[in-house]
């Protein structure tokens, strides 16, 4: 057989004469070395893998059919030891093997074919002399196979296929890989179990569990080549409680995945197979984990990482005291990586993307919290105010991975109001209880969102009230408030329940479902100690003063995501100037929460109005901001590597050096961060007392403001860090580059004593040495302390002292080697240098929790640079806008006025030239153009009456989060809630038409708006009849007249308009449009002016989107007929013959009668064509009135 080991998976066999062996490789690979920068491969090993190949009839050779690269995981050198021997009487075919580890009711599965790859025994079919593979490209079965194809279509479609993707990927992929691959038996489908021994077509199938054979058992001994070595059953151990995820096994410098998971991500990211395996087999090198895990999660998978919990010089330690001979090292799930708990910087977006809990706390009411970790705080408050909400209780819990911020409350209302939390969220993950996941409306309601996050289940058990709250006693008793045990003044470390109760009992009592489920689901995935370094702060969500949007409105106003899906154009993207991560998490925070207390709003608007007068201070800040990384997600970083999860793993890099080398630049950049700050804050103070002019006064009116109270405030409260960053810097100190060590930590300072004598032995040794060979000197290639000399003096000085110095390595001229005293030196270094790093990491454990302490002036610090770029960006914006904006004049609530002039829509104004967009002035409130709070618009089709209506809300949104807004001048008075009902679609997924999603956002509207609410009603009724269309509608405008909010209602229905001159609070306006009747063409203005348009036009944006002339003269025809059957005194006839479905209404049955109806038509039609062309619009209202058009 050919001892080749780079082997593409595209293979043949090719038969030999009968010939009949055992081949046995051996344990371990040889070392992969190379000198220079490419070293990706050294040191890796291989745990002990014996294969035994037992071929009945022939013998083959495996010939490789494609031209591959080298295969970077065996050497060229590597020959395995090949032994043969004659097979006994107890050897026998594989089929019949096979068949012998099954139960008697179970039928044994299919007997490989030499489509099997690697090192098994195969069947030689002398019908086929070769048989090609393609990896990845198998043919699925076909109906044909029907026992096959329907085991699998049972499989794929039971239960546990539907609740768990996991387990549905691994079906697929043991069919479609099953005459590829060998899987043990209890991976076969018809085989597999959980771990308490139930089928997957049961009841209680648990997806995520799986049962191994135990050593004693026959199928543990029949596979233990390969598929049950000592390493594999460490696979196989995790294996059976994450059977759903995908597992990085850590294998010296590399992560593996085996079976069903290799299968997965090499569909995933296309890794390489590993050669010469009978299993599914990829890997990849360490330092590449981020951009495999995000590329997994990103799929929706959950990854657990494994890593070596010991080194391979404490195994063998282990062995000599236990006697035992064990030859893996010890592994242990160390984390655990899903869509919303990503802590790796390398895998986050700039964006914060939550992991958000939603649990039930009653029949009416669910509950509320937010983690925060990288700002590590945890928030919470009631939401009921907030959420503008009566009826009935809805609750979320919110956790932020990145950013270490915990919140928590109540919310209330059903769907629609979680559905708005969850589009402000932005979660990557939601994690429902198990009562929830049930509902289905709710899972289709989340995974619509426009960020489509994933939905997951989970199961907690509940806390009975009464024993919880008296074990909570108890701890509080012992608890003194700053996290010690009043008993024995031990720390206290609490649960996330436990640190949210014992602290604010009231609120916490009111969530205890879902912390209980939060907590659960954080120890499920190790991260449960997180909340030693979360901050409590009470949230009032009441006293926030910010506007409320809806799903509804954010979608419709496209601030974050266009209709398309996009970010590109939306109001985001074009406000967002800011150059810092934490900058933009700021800024999309303000345009979520517009403010509405007046004070704060004239605060920001100040300071932009300042900044944009002196543009220079904006522009230096900017680019001293810009060298700035993402100081939150560091800070985050930091705290979550202090909360020991990654402690037991062993890594091949300085692991705690490197995480103090990490701390101590991110304390530098902080000093770097204030400097920029208190110079940009300094020099702000002394401008306020000089008088400054607008570098352009025309392009941004009030903006020589002269101070700014925002900045002045923010210099006074400003709390230094220097003398905290100098103190824990001076804590530490630099030996070499990004290697960083405790400076003065006792334990450390013993245990480098003994490293230093350790180094002088060794430096004796090298002396010792040179006394024979003058150019011997220590080098570390291939080995730590190699003593390399000349070939010469290595020879004559090891004939010196009996060839005791073994050759480790060579280079010209020149032999590198090792003696036994050296070697033992080596060990006495190795196991101090362990110490060192395990004291190391005791002090980083304690300057972190220093660090944590004071943390709340680096939080603030961060803040008030996030301030000043998001202040920047807006004055960026106003600069560089090309149309005209201006500081708007914001007045309380209690005016109810809304007043713009020369408006323009900002989103297409900044994507086109400034000539081609029509500017508007709309007037609302209590003024002399316009005394009432709603007004009507007509006019026709694609007349700009929807962009207007998006305009004038993006107008006070802007307003309201203290940005200049696109117009001359502006005025209004706070503003609520913005509502609004753009645009018609509907909602599949949920089994929505156009007009129910329409008429819920109509009763959102009527439900929730107040006197100082903003609607916005576009073309309410078009997804009916005209007759319910128009009911509906002109009902919606009387109620929404009765709430005296301010509303913009378009419409095309004339007796809306006819009904609405009953209110005294309605105005009608119109956009304007020019109708050439001879020509049949319509120049739109886009104007907004007084009046009622009676006409729609229809037939002229007909013509523009070139519909055929002879169906336009069709639906002519039809129009004027349809017009005059209103008036005609054979309407009862008409409407008789328009039911008939005999009769075709658009063809005439007798000549006589269409004549004399053409030519009352023709005269209808003059008339309208003469008021068009004298431009009378109050005469051609009255024609139509006439004429009860």
């Amino acid at each position: 057989m050919s001892t080749q080991k780079n082997v593409s998976i595209t293979s043949f066999f090719r038969p030999r004469p009968k010939r009949e062996h055992t081949e046995n490789i051996e344990n371990e690979i040889p070392l992969f070395t190379t000198e220079g920068e490419d070293q990706t491969q050294k040191n890796r090993s291989y745990e002990s893998t014996d294969y035994k190949i037992e071929e009945t009839e022939n013998d083959f050779t495996k010939i490789d059919t494609t031209a591959s690269e080298p295969d970077y995981f065996v050497t060229q050198n590597e020959t395995p030891n090949r032994s043969k021997g004659v097979f006994g009487d107890e050897d026998m075919p594989l089929s019949r093997k096979r068949s012998l580890l099954f139960e008697e009711d179970i039928n044994p599965p299919k007997v490989p074919s030499t489509q099997t790859r690697g090192l098994d025994s195969y069947e030689y079919n002398e019908d086929n002399e070769a048989e090609s593979l393609t990896v990845g490209k198998e043919h699925k079965k076909d109906k044909e196979d029907s026992i096959e194809y329907n085991e699998r279509e049972v499989y794929m479609n039971c239960k546990a296929s539907k609740i768990s993707r996991g387990f549905r990927e691994y079906v697929d992929n043991y069919y479609r890989y099953k005459g590829t691959f060998l899987f043990p038996p209890w991976l076969e489908v018809k085989n597999i179990r959980d771990m308490d021994g139930r089928k997957p077509t049961e009841e209680d199938y648990k997806p995520n569990t799986l049962w191994i054979p135990p050593k004693n058992h026959r199928w543990a001994y029949e596979y233990r080549s390969g598929h049950y070595t000592e390493c594999m059953q460490q696979w196989w151990k995790i294996k059976q409680n994450h059977f759903d995820s995908l597992v990085f096994f850590k294998m010296g410098k590399f992560y593996e995945l085996f079976y069903h998971d290799a299968c997965i991500i090499q569909s995933i990211v296309n890794l390489r197979w590993m050669g010469s395996e009978t299993k599914p087999h990829v890997g990849f090198p360490e330092k590449s984990i981020h951009t495999y895990a995000k590329a997994c999660v990103e799929s929706g998978y959950k990854v657990v990482v494994v890593e070596q919990t010991e080194t391979p010089q404490q195994m063998e330690k282990r062995n000599k005291e236990s006697g035992s001979y064990n030859k893996a090292v010890k592994r242990d799930v160390c984390e655990i990586i899903t869509a919303g708990t990503v802590t790796r910087p390398e895998m986050l977006d700039r964006q914060s993307r939550p992991l958000v809990f939603v649990s039930k706390e009653s029949e009416y009411r669910m509950s509320v919290i937010s983690i925060d970790v990288s700002m590590s705080k945890m928030k919470f408050g009631s939401m009921n105010q907030h959420l503008q909400v009566s009826s009935s209780d809805q609750g979320m819990k919110q956790h932020n991975q990145q950013r270490n911020q915990q919140q928590f409350g109540q919310s209330n209302e059903q769907f629609s109001q979680l559905r708005t939390i969850l589009m402000h969220l932005c979660p990557a993950e939601v994690v429902l209880d198990r009562e929830l996941m049930q509902n289905q409306e709710l899972v289709k309601m989340i995974k619509v969102l426009p960020y489509a996050p994933e939905v997951v289940s989970h199961y907690a058990q509940q806390r009975q009230r009464e024993e919880s709250d008296k074990d909570l006693y108890i701890k509080l008793l012992d608890y003194d408030g700053n996290g010690n045990n009043n008993n024995n003044g031990e720390s206290c470390h609490r649960s996330l329940y436990e640190k949210v109760v014992l602290d604010y009992p009231d609120e916490g009592r009111e969530c205890r479902h879902a912390l209980t489920l939060a907590e659960s689901y954080l120890k499920l995935i190790l991260m449960d100690k997180f909340v030693e370094f979360c901050y409590l702060e009470p949230l009032k969500v009441s006293e926030m003063e910010v506007m409320n949007m809806d799903y509804s409105a954010l979608t419709h106003l496209e601030l974050f995501y266009t209709q398309e899906g996009s970010t590109k154009n939306s109001l985001f993207d074009y406000l967002n100037n800011t150059v810092t991560s934490f900058g933009e998490r700021m800024l999309r925070t303000w345009l979520l929460n517009p403010l509405t207390n007046v004070e704060a709003i004239e605060k920001r608007s100040e300071c932009v109005s300042f900044l944009l007068e002196n543009y220079p201070l904006v522009t230096t800040i900017k680019q001293d901001l810009d060298k700035f990384p993402d100081l939150e997600r560091s800070l985050g970083k930091i705290l979550n590597t202090a909360s020991n999860l990654h402690k037991k793993a062993v890594y091949f890099d300085e692991g705690v050096f490197s995480k103090l080398h990490d701390l101590y630049t991110m304390l530098d950049r902080f000093k770097k961060l204030e400097d920029v700050v208190l110079y940009f804050l300094n020099e702000a103070v002394k401008m306020f007392n000089t008088a400054g002019l607008p570098s352009n006064p025309a392009r941004a009116e009030g903006a020589g403001c002269s101070k700014s109270k925002l900045l002045a405030s923010m210099r006074e409260n400003y709390i230094s860090c220097s003398q905290d960053i100098f103190n824990y810097k001076s804590m530490m100190m630099f030996t070499e580059d990004k290697k960083c060590r405790s400076k003065s930590w006792p334990r450390s300072l013993q245990i480098q004593e003994e490293i230093d004598k350790v180094v002088n032995k060794l430096n004796e040794v090298l002396s010792q040495i040179q006394n024979s060979a003058p150019s011997a000197t220590f080098v570390n290639c291939k080995f730590r302390y190699e003593v390399e000399m000349t070939e010469t003096e290595f020879h004559r000085y090891n004939r010196s002292i009996g060839n005791t110095m073994e050759i480790t390595s060579t280079r010209s001229g020149f032999i590198r080697a090792r003696n036994d005293r050296i070697l033992e030196l080596i060990d006495e270094l190795e196991e101090a240098e362990f110490k060192l790093k395990e004291s190391e990491e005791e002090f980083y454990q304690h300057i972190v929790s220093e660090f944590h302490k004071n943390s709340y002036k680096f939080c603030k610090l961060m803040e008030t640079a996030s301030v000043l770029d998001c202040l920047s960006s807006l004055a960026t914006v106003a600069r560089n806008s090309p149309f005209q904006m201006v500081r708007p004049r914001v007045y309380p609530k209690e005016k109810n006025v809304l007043k713009v002039k020369d408006s323009v829509y900002p989103l297409f104004a900044a994507n086109s030239s400034t000539a081609s967009f029509v500017p508007n002035d709309v007037c609302i409130g209590d003024f002399e153009e316009c005394t009432t709070p709603i007004i009507i618009i007509t006019g026709p089709n694609m007349g700009g009456k929807s962009t207007l209506l998006r305009q004038i809300a993006l107008t006070v949104i802007m307003g309201q989060m203290g940005s200049f807004v696109s117009a001359s001048s502006c005025e209004f008075s706070i503003v609520d809630s913005v509502f609004t009902r753009l645009g018609a679609s509907d909602n599949l997924v949920e089994g929505k038409s156009t007009f129910l999603v329409e008429l819920q956002d109509i009763s959102n509207i009527l439900s929730k708006a107040t006197s100082s609410s903003l609607a916005l009603i576009d073309e309410l009724g078009r997804g009916t009849s005209t007759f319910d269309g128009t009911a509906i509608a002109a009902a919606t405008l009387e109620k929404i007249s009765k709430i005296g909010c301010r509303c913009i209602f378009t419409t095309h229905f004339q007796d809306v308009c006819r009904s609405a001159k009953e209110f005294k609070n309605v105005t009608m306006y119109h956009m304007a449009a020019r109708v050439d009747e001879q020509e049949q063409n319509v120049e739109f203005l886009y104007k907004l002016v007084p009046g009622v348009c009676p006409d729609s036009h229809g037939l002229h944006v007909a013509k523009l989107a070139k519909i055929p002339d002879h169906v336009l003269r069709t639906a002519r025809s039809a129009r004027l007929r349809l017009i005059g059957s209103n008036n005609s005194k054979d309407s009862n006839t008409v409407e008789n013959n328009r039911n008939d479905d005999n009769v075709d209404y658009f063809e005439d049955e007798k000549e006589a009668s269409r004549r004399l109806e053409e030519e009352k038509y023709e005269k209808i039609g003059d008339e309208i064509a003469r008021a068009h062309q004298s431009g009378n619009m109050d005469l051609l209202h009255d024609i139509y009135i006439k004429y009860s058009i």
